[in-house]
């Protein structure tokens, strides 16, 4: 629940504009895709260079799969 919260605010804080709705669809798929890939160890544990990669498949996996433009980054 934390990571989903973390993800939601920083959209809400960096992307304003965004709908709710879709903050809300984008977090569920970063949250569902962490899980999927990762342990809560491992996440904990990731170096810059793996969290940076991390955030880039989150971004290809979530953000256009929802139909957002890429430059939605956060």
């Amino acid at each position: 629940r934390g990571l989903w919260q973390i993800c939601s605010v920083t959209y809400q804080y960096k992307q304003p504009q965004l709908p709710e709705q879709i903050r809300w669809m984008i977090c569920d798929c970063y949250v569902d895709t962490i899980r999927h890939d990762l342990s809560p160890e491992k996440v904990i544990g990731l170096e810059y260079k793996e969290a940076k990669e991390l955030s880039l498949k989150l971004i290809n996996e979530c953000n256009i799969k929802l139909g957002k433009q890429p430059d939605i980054m956060t």
